[in-house]
């Protein structure tokens, strides 16, 4: 119809083992099936009341064996809104998709929520055959709480995590507006990922948000092809915190590149600015690249800037460049380059910073490529 109109809260729920909604059990086995497919033509809303008014949609398979499905899609013709939101699939502690463990989250209208809203395919100590694919699309989201979009691959207590194919976020929308932001890779601790690890955030207008973390992390886990957080905001950034772009590997490895490219307009945080890529005793069998593109000017004139690829102690098999491009900047202290003391960097190790309008930096000011005891094996500049 055009329109749901819930009083109290609606929760869909898949149960094949343990989870949130369905509290701790044992493992169940299914060989087809497991999904959640739901449709509204029109607007969804609930009555936000005190803990009441929530949304959600979870497959629980902790411990559970699903062979084919586990997959979540919520479509909605108009606008949501409501409380809290959850969507997310639980498949820890042993848990088993062959194939599957995707969400598809379409929203043609706006969200609003007075909570949070919440993303996440969770997969700590549990294996997934498949590519896991987080889909997140909104006409524009207006979140009062946190707005976070996961993939948690690691080891939390109960062993790494196994995805034998991509694990890749994509989020979409026309503006962004949250408390804070937080969307992350989890590979750490022993996770695996058998091909590549994708961060991706297309948004047509502004970000507005209290700290906001994208990155992907991935400290002594496997990833076996490339890593890649790709930020794009046609509009304006602004963050009344800290904010943190980042590809974090140290003692990981990253069978083939490394890519970090954050573009904006403009980017205003009353914090620190931090992009960069760690790879301190970690492998990276390609390129390790990290660039940050605005039109306009950067500000953390409140906190400090930070555009660096630390290799120290690691390895990259091709180029390490650093390109910042923007109309100006103002910040407290100011650093961008790269650290390669006692790592190997094979090919090019290139820092490159374009700025043609005004530089600010109350603090102290860095454009610099270190490299003690360390091997670059073509230019350093």
């Amino acid at each position: 119809g055009d329109a749901v109109v819930l009083v109290d809260r609606l929760g869909v729920c898949v149960s094949n083992g343990g989870g949130d909604f369905g509290g701790e059990r044992g493992g169940g086995t299914s060989g087809t099936g497991g999904n959640i497919d739901v449709t509204f033509d029109g607007n969804v809303a609930t009555t936000p009341s005190g803990s009441n008014g929530g949304f959600g949609a979870e497959i629980a398979n902790d411990r559970g064996n699903i062979g084919t499905g586990g997959n979540i899609s919520l479509t909605i013709g108009g606008n949501l809104t409501c409380n809290s939101l959850f969507v997310y699939t639980s498949n820890r502690n042993g848990g088993q998709i062959g194939t599957g463990g995707n969400i598809a989250f379409d929203v043609a209208g706006d969200v609003t929520t007075a909570a949070q809203a919440y993303f996440a395919v969770l997969n700590n100590g549990g294996t997934i055959g498949s590519n896991v694919v987080v889909d997140i699309h909104a006409g524009s989201f207006s979140i009062a709480h946190n707005l976070f979009a996961g993939i948690d691959n690691s080891n939390n207590g109960s062993g790494g995590g196994t995805i034998g194919g991509n694990a890749a976020i994509d989020v979409s929308a026309a503006n962004i507006t949250a408390n804070s932001i937080f969307a992350r890779i989890d590979n750490s601790n022993g996770g695996t990922i058998s091909n590549n690890a994708a961060l991706l955030t297309s948004i047509g207008g502004n970000v507005t948000s209290g700290p906001f973390t994208a990155d992907i992390i991935n400290n002594l886990g496997s990833i076996a092809t490339s890593a890649t957080v790709d930020f794009h905001a046609t509009g304006s950034v602004t963050v009344t915190g800290a904010a943190f772009w980042d590809i974090y590997s140290p003692n990981g490895s990253i069978g083939s590149d490394a890519i970090l490219n954050v573009s904006a307009a403009s980017v205003l945080a009353f914090g620190d600015l931090v992009f960069g890529i760690t790879n301190d005793s970690g492998s990276i069998g390609g390129n390790a690249a990290a660039a940050l593109n605005t039109t306009g000017s950067v500000d953390s004139s409140s906190g400090n800037f930070f555009l660096d690829i630390s290799n120290n102690g690691g390895s990259i098999g091709q180029d390490a460049p650093v390109d910042f491009h923007a109309a100006g900047l103002s910040t407290g202290t100011l650093d961008t380059g790269i650290s390669n003391n006692a790592g190997i960097i094979t090919g090019n190790a290139v820092v490159n910073d374009q700025i043609p309008g005004d530089v600010v930096a109350t603090g102290d000011a860095f454009f610099e490529t270190i490299n003690n005891g360390g091997t670059i094996g073509s230019n350093a500049t």
